[in-house]
């Protein structure tokens, strides 16, 4: 009966703490441009998230990922949110909660740098995978800022500790397609 009770005691306090960090994290539409209606005539945004979810796998427990970093629920890693630090275990809804509250971090870094809808979905998809510092320091990011071609520059980034995996580089195909289809 004690165990019962921790275990709902756990999982209504991480709701809790969960739903009021949402609330805390808010993306500036207006700025953005990209409501889910704007961005609807190939609907990448629903589309990526679904792709990112595959991609990532679900794990409702922590793990090491190929670069080595601790992760749970579809790529969250240790050290993003407080809350889910100290997580034991995540479900799928709550995991889906956190990579689009990430996720719409990344499509705001990626709109500020003056992307139009489908480039920013594109790279956001692309921030969400490397990390922000990474993508902020990248040779991609200073080809996207002088306008110039990306396909022979993000296809690099297809390694993890030095080890090609054939899932980044299908991923990056696919983050390129997107980038293209203006």
């Amino acid at each position: 009966m004690e165990k019962i009770y921790f275990k709902y005691l756990f999982i209504i306090s991480t709701f809790l703490i969960f739903s009021f960090s949402l609330n805390s994290y808010n993306v500036d539409q207006k700025k953005l441009d990209l409501k889910p209606e704007k961005i609807a005539e190939k609907n990448y945004y629903k589309e990526i998230i679904d792709n990112i979810k595959i991609l990532e796998g679900f794990s409702s427990s922590w793990y090491s990922c190929s670069a080595g970093k601790k992760t749970i629920g579809y790529g969250t890693t240790k050290g993003k949110y407080k809350e889910v630090d100290n997580l034991i275990f995540i479900d799928s809804a709550t995991a889906e909660n956190y990579l689009r509250l990430e996720f719409n971090k990344c499509l705001s870094i990626a709109a500020a740098d003056g992307l139009s809808k489908n480039k920013a979905l594109a790279i956001a998809s692309f921030i969400y995978n490397v990390g922000e510092g990474n993508y902020k320091r990248s040779t991609l990011r200073k080809l996207i800022l002088k306008n110039k071609p990306i396909d022979n520059e993000i296809i690099k980034w297809v390694y993890a500790k030095g080890k090609f995996l054939r899932g980044l580089n299908k991923r990056r195909k696919y983050e390129l397609k997107i980038f293209k289809d203006e």
